[in-house]
């Protein structure tokens, strides 16, 4: 079986975990999940989940056998072949901290708009988008 693979478990997973597992796997062969975990209608608890995700740390980016089917860089190529990105401070700030850039690629204005002055901090890196643009 596809997730019965040692490495993937600490201690030998359930029936039920392999179940779950399996039934992601077929939606995504069949193209009716696109492999983001906010598109699940029943998302698996977070410790099966993590069994199974990558983040930047462990993605093999251009060197990963799955890289043209892989839900996160065909998002990513949306967004850079798209003219508006609508986008919270979070996630803006997130793609700069993370060196993604996918949203300076686009060297457009940006807006923020803030609920509450507690997002100032946050903020105060915006010297890196300024860098980045080259302002």
């Amino acid at each position: 079986e596809l997730f019965e693979d040692a490495l993937l478990w600490d201690e030998k997973p359930t029936k039920n975990d392999l179940d779950i597992l399996s039934e992601m796997a077929e939606s995504y062969s069949s193209k009716s999940w696109s492999g983001e975990i906010d598109d699940l209608e029943s998302p698996p608890e977070n410790s099966l989940w993590q069994k199974i995700a990558c983040n930047r740390f462990t993605c093999n980016s251009k060197n990963c056998e799955f890289y043209n089917d892989c839900s996160f860089f065909k998002a990513r190529k949306r967004a850079s072949n798209s003219d508006v990105i609508i986008a919270n401070h979070d996630l803006v700030l997130a793609d700069i901290i993370n060196g993604n850039n996918v949203l300076l690629m686009l060297k457009i204005a940006f807006l923020f708009l803030m609920k509450r002055t507690t997002y100032l901090k946050k903020l105060c890196l915006i010297f890196q988008l300024e860098e980045a643009l080259s302002l």
